[in-house]
């Protein structure tokens, strides 16, 4: 059992860690990409901004690891990079950094919306597995 628990704790690990470090890690990207180097995040106003924005990338991760679980996990990656790198580099609109990255998520929250299947008509299943149909199969059938 203890092999199981471990093994649960990585995978967890190897979805949560780049989670909540995406942001940040981009935004400190940027910035040596603007620069030059990492001086300007040396600064206690960047250090403080840095885990403060680390939550705001989570309604993007979320909803990438949803649309892996649908069976997308190509189109999931790739909405992942690109609105990732969108929301950093302030491509979106004029707005802080945290808020880009929520609204990056918006269209991919849509889509695993529209592609999560919802179950249809009274009862939520076929009338063929609904016990006191006509079409039932019992379970000695």
């Amino acid at each position: 059992m203890d092999g199981r628990r471990r093994k649960r704790r990585i995978e967890r690990l190897k979805f949560w860690m780049p989670a909540l470090l995406w942001l940040p890690a981009g935004m400190t990207a940027v910035e040596v990409l603007r620069t030059g180097s990492a001086y300007g995040m040396r600064t206690p106003s960047s250090l403080v901004e840095l885990p403060a924005a680390a939550p705001f990338g989570l309604p993007l991760a979320l909803v990438c690891r949803r649309l892996g679980r649908l069976g997308y996990p190509g189109p999931a990656l790739v909405a992942w990079v690109a609105l990732g790198a969108a929301a950093v580099a302030n491509l979106l609109v004029p707005l802080p950094v945290g808020v880009q990255a929520i609204l990056a998520s918006l269209p991919v929250w849509v889509a695993v919306w529209r592609l999560t299947p919802r179950p249809r008509g009274p009862g939520f299943a076929p009338s063929s597995r609904r016990p006191g149909s006509r079409r039932s199969r019992g379970p000695f059938r």
